[in-house]
């Protein structure tokens, strides 16, 4: 009897153009913004593994270095404007404030059917706060001379209100970098009508007579 010849059905069949999917890939993360309360997240996804991104943004944490969703002290910021591969940017805290000179661990996320892919861990740190005061001149005990126009702008190195760092006589800076020792020179003097503060060049004074 002849052999019977080898049928389809005797064999396993396969798909040779089947190609398993992965979590996204190319997700990275940049800070710009800087600001004393807060500062812009920007992150991008550059594939998104053979399966849609069903979700992206961001996670942060001031006490946690290696933030993950639903980690320790780690806040997860959704970006619900848009989906997909591709640039995205948020407001980090989107609601509140941070403090003032406040380091934050962050990183971007995408995720797909897969699962989730994080980006390298960034950190930025917020500037000191900035406080803006009318420009007053004078030494040696004699009345201020006040300019009306000229403004000069010093920052706060705690997180305080303006009328805080009077009463507390918070030293204050030159420059808007928290590490820069550099304090102003020269009488700066300010009141809001209840309050009165001078800075004399090393610390707040209160309760003087002159004002601008």
């Amino acid at each position: 009897m002849a052999p019977i010849p080898y049928q389809f059905r005797d064999f396993y069949g396969y798909d040779k153009d089947t190609v398993s999917a992965t979590a996204p890939t190319g997700v990275t993360i940049n800070s710009s913004s800087i600001n004393w309360n807060n500062f812009s997240a920007d992150g991008a996804i550059s594939g998104n593994g053979g399966s849609s991104i069903t979700g992206r943004g961001f996670v942060y944490s001031t006490t946690n270095s290696n933030p993950v969703i639903g980690g320790s002290g780690v806040t997860q910021v959704t970006d619900s404007l848009g989906s997909g591969t591709g640039s995205y940017s948020r407001v980090i805290p989107p609601a509140g404030n941070f403090t003032n000179c406040q380091t934050v661990y962050f990183r971007a996320y995408a995720t797909n059917s897969v699962g989730t892919t994080y980006s390298s861990v960034d950190n930025a740190t917020t500037t000191r706060r900035p406080h803006t005061f009318k420009y007053a001149t004078g030494k040696f005990g004699h009345s201020l001379v006040c300019n009306s126009t000229d403004t000069v702008t010093v920052y706060a190195q705690a997180d305080m209100s303006t009328n805080l760092v009077l009463q507390l006589q918070e030293p204050i800076y030159s420059n808007v970098t928290c590490d820069d020792s550099a304090q102003p020179s020269g009488l700066i003097s300010y009141s809001d009508g209840n309050h009165k503060g001078r800075w004399t060049g090393s610390e707040w004074q209160s309760g003087f007579t002159e004002s601008c």
